[in-house]
């Protein structure tokens, strides 16, 4: 196991001491790497741990998330409550006046949310995939929410 500190680190030290490590330290070694360059981090590393105000708020693998994220656009905007209700649906966040993040029951698809959004009558203007950076999973975690 080793310990590395990488917080007191320039950026121009740093990037290629993350290049040099992720070449030279072997699969089977346990390395603990303090930092808060999170886009380093998750090009250097396979698993993370994040602490906030000294709790885990998260532990497990770098990894794309295995349920669809999205971002919808509506002409009329439900409250949250509702779309927590529809059976596809297993996160819904109010990003904006017209715009909600929506994450996916395991299994579901975007055009059943589609079409759900639709039978409503909240008029869908634009449905993208969102794929979150460590960063945005970070914030995520430690401030409570989207974008706060």
């Amino acid at each position: 196991m080793r310990l590395l500190d990488g917080s007191g680190m320039s950026g121009d030290v740093h990037v290629p001491f993350c290049e040099r490590l992720r070449v030279r330290v072997p699969w089977s070694t346990l390395l603990i790497l303090s930092s808060h360059i999170l886009p380093e981090v998750q090009a250097v590393c396979n698993r993370i741990l994040i602490l906030h105000q000294g709790k885990r708020v998260y532990s497990g693998d770098i990894s794309p998330p295995t349920t669809p994220t999205l971002k919808l656009e509506l002409e009329q905007c439900p409250d949250a409550a509702i779309f927590n209700s529809l059976p596809m649906v297993a996160s819904a966040t109010n990003l904006h006046t017209d715009y909600f993040h929506i994450t996916l029951t395991p299994g579901a698809k975007a055009p059943q949310l589609a079409a759900a959004v639709v039978e409503q009558g909240w008029g869908l203007k634009s449905m993208t995939p969102e794929v979150l950076s460590l960063e945005q999973i970070f914030l995520e975690l430690t401030s409570g929410g989207p974008g706060a």
